[in-house]
């Protein structure tokens, strides 16, 4: 999936010019809809600009003066100020209606103009890595009021303002671009650099301005690096020590002069930020990787963004590099000794553990080479290698496997014995379809974890035992685990609407359970065995919440709970349990819901008539048991907003007008709510 992404820019000129406007024209960029800030003397109602003028005149300390221009009242504000716009229009804010005035000494002459220093940037998003420590990176601690530290490979990024925020020549201020407005600066009484943002209310803006303002050291004691010297503080630099940034004196010594040592490194170029990678002959699929393995490879819908540096790690024109945005610093990286696998594989920086890492997670891109609109991307140190998918569509996903003799019971595997496989009591653990299956035959499949992704079902030979595999095939021979791991689905072979799954390569063996252990058996013509074979595909619950809780419109520090004891359902107060909201519900009909709990799974809120309509955890294995009833005294239609915008209220999906309500705390069905407060709900 490519695409042409057009970057406008609109540059907007500041003219710096002098002037010589004429008697209370507005100075030359400051002409409208602002005020000079952190100054006013005192404030007057006036009916013109001319009596605000003359205020000003007969104040000794007004050397300037903020006038509402434009109001719909008949008097206008009049604010004397103690100061006029410094060199950078620092003190200038926006305020609608208003303009800036300054003082003049009489009518003949005119107001001075309004100079502002060009603001420019003589560095963009670029990093300042640390000389001596050359993985640990200039930046701040948001948890710890943005106290400024190098740290490990946390790489954010900055641009150098010129001139400094005080405006005089040969000075320079560091910028957050995470946090545009905001400067390192250090403090006098602690010599601490913090990251402050440049909203003078809360301080004399003069002292931050120059705490600041630094001036910048090229190459004085090592080539192709910088020092930060305090502009207002001769003989100060920015130095590090335990990774906390400070201001400190300069000490002759090596430890010191590479403490205050940084190069400015420029952060990559990027062709996309946060895009999706999709694939041409699967296109509801996108390139990810496992969060667990790392492997890499295409999944339908749950795709993850990426962002795409260009050119790759290697600076090679033409090449890309593909960087996580949820995991920065992990790229798309093949190995050959992997079997030419790709796997997400973390690079601090400089690169480390492998000298061709940069080349490995590398590629050109070959654009058009295969349909028109769409790229291939060719290994950087291959010559005709490119990446592919193969084997990743899936023909189910997200499914439990039923047993037909045992209909209470799961496909599952016991994780405290080595994953092995069996039928579990109501263990509903899910899984996806392969299809064809790992060896890429057609009419195949294979069976994946979806809770252990990359993880198959196989038997093993020598003892017919099935177990869930990873795929990593650095420990056991590949071909024979694909082979092991891969199966032909027999559709109704026996039973209407159940399936069997068939050895792919041992023709008439089929996955078996015997005393609930998996296991691949000759076929046997017998209804015991027939039944042993024989699962049915159940699709796994969609959730519209998942851990959600529910609060109580009436008492908002209450949500719906249940007693772990006896189980009925009541609301309490602040200690709320978390549920799954089934969408549909148990009985399938659209716009209901059923109330699964995660601390105990298939459990539902369900009401009984027979109970006084009061609402029980209640525990549901598959198919319902006890009461032909459940699935319908556990559903409820959401009706939104029926009492309070926002809130929803449950109503019985078997009968009409009765809704969930809580009296005393405790939760049941009652029929008139049509006022009441109690029946109202919402998911936080």
């Amino acid at each position: 999936m490519t695409g042409l992404f057009c970057l406008t820019i609109l540059i907007i000129s500041v003219t710096t010019g002098q002037g010589t406007p004429s008697f209370l024209q507005r100075p030359a960029n400051c002409d409208k809809d602002v005020r000079l800030a952190y100054s006013v003397l005192s404030t007057h109602g006036v009916y013109n600009r001319l009596q605000c003028y003359l205020k000003c005149l007969d104040e000794p300390a007004c050397l300037s003066f903020n006038f509402e221009d434009v109001s719909e009242n008949k008097t206008r504000v009049c604010e004397l100020n103690s100061k006029i716009v410094d060199k950078r229009g620092n003190n200038l804010k926006t305020k609608k209606g208003f303009a800036y005035y300054e003082k003049t000494s009489g009518f003949d002459n005119g107001i001075q103009s309004c100079t502002l220093t060009e603001t420019t940037y003589v560095y963009t998003d670029i990093h300042l890595q640390s000389r001596n420590f050359p993985t640990y990176y200039f930046s701040y601690d948001t948890s710890a009021s943005d106290r400024a530290k190098i740290l490990l490979d946390d790489r954010k990024t900055f641009r150098i303002l010129r001139p400094g925020l005080t405006g005089e020549e040969g000075t320079v201020s560091i910028e957050s671009n995470d946090k545009p407005g905001h400067f390192f600066r250090y403090r006098a009484d602690t010599n601490a650099v913090d990251l402050w943002g440049t909203d003078p209310e809360s301080y004399s803006p003069e002292t931050f301005y120059e705490d600041a303002t630094f001036k910048i050291r090229y190459g004085t004691w090592f080539n192709g690096y910088l020092a930060f010297e305090a502009a207002y503080n001769p003989g100060k630099y920015i130095s590090h020590g335990s990774h906390l940034l400070s201001v400190s004196s300069f000490q002759d010594t090596d430890v010191y002069k590479n403490s205050v040592s940084f190069k400015i490194l420029p952060a990559p170029t990027y062709l996309q930020k946060g895009v999706k990678i999709q694939s041409y002959n699967y296109q509801s699929y996108f390139m990810t990787y496992d969060s667990n393995t790392n492997y890499c490879n295409i999944i339908n819908g749950d795709f993850k963004t990426f962002n795409i540096w260009s050119p790759g790690l290697t600076g090679v024109a033409g090449t890309v590099s593909i960087e996580s945005v949820d995991k920065p610093h992990w790229f798309f990286r093949y190995k050959i000794s992997n079997s030419a696998y790709t796997n997400l594989e973390y690079r601090p920086s400089p690169a480390q553990g492998s000298s061709n890492f940069d080349e490995e997670a590398t590629f050109i891109i070959r654009q058009d080479i295969l349909h028109t609109g769409w790229f291939a991307l060719e290994a950087s140190t291959m010559s005709n290698y490119y990446l592919r998918h193969s084997y990743y569509p899936y023909v189910y996903t997200d499914i439990h496997l039923q047993s037909k003799n045992f209909p209470t019971y799961y496909f599952s595997y016991d994780t405290s014995a080595s994953d092995r496989a069996k039928i579990l009591l109501d263990d509903r653990k899910t899984f996806r379809i392969l299809r064809p299956g790992l060896t890429g035959d057609e009419g195949t499949v294979s069976i994946e974890s979806n809770d252990k992704p990359g993880h198959f079902f196989r038997y093993r030979a020598d003892t017919n035992a099935v177990d869930l595999w990873g795929t990593d095939p650095e420990s056991y021979s590949p071909e024979t685990f694909y082979e092991d791991a891969t199966f032909k689905i027999r559709y109704g072979t026996w039973f209407t609407g159940y399936l069997a799954f068939e050895a792919a390569y041992d023709p008439g063996k089929y996955i078996s359970h015997g005393s609930h252990l998996l296991s691949v058996s000759s076929f046997q013509d017998t209804d015991v065995y027939k039944n042993s074979v024989s699962f049915k595909i159940l699709p796994a619950p969609t959730y519209l919440q998942k851990g959600v809780k529910i609060q109580s419109y009436n008492f908002q520090s209450y949500f719906m709970t249940y007693d772990s004891n006896t189980n009925y359902c009541r609301i309490i107060n602040g200690d709320a349990k978390t549920f799954n909201i089934w969408i549909p519900g148990l009985t399938g009909v659209a716009g209901t819901m059923s109330i699964e709990s995660v601390d105990k799974p298939h459990w539902f809120f369900r009401y009984k008539i027979s109970n006084s309509a009061y609402t029980n955890l209640e525990y549901r294995p598959a198919p319902a048991q006890g009461s032909l009833h459940f699935d319908e005294e556990a559903t409820f239609i959401i009706r939104q907003d029926i009492l309070h915008t926002g809130w929803f209220a449950l109503e019985a999906s078997t009968m009409a007008t009765y809704y969930l309500r809580h009296i005393n705390y405790r939760i049941y069905l009652h029929q008139h709510i049509q006022t009441s407060p109690d029946a109202a709900f919402r998911f936080v």
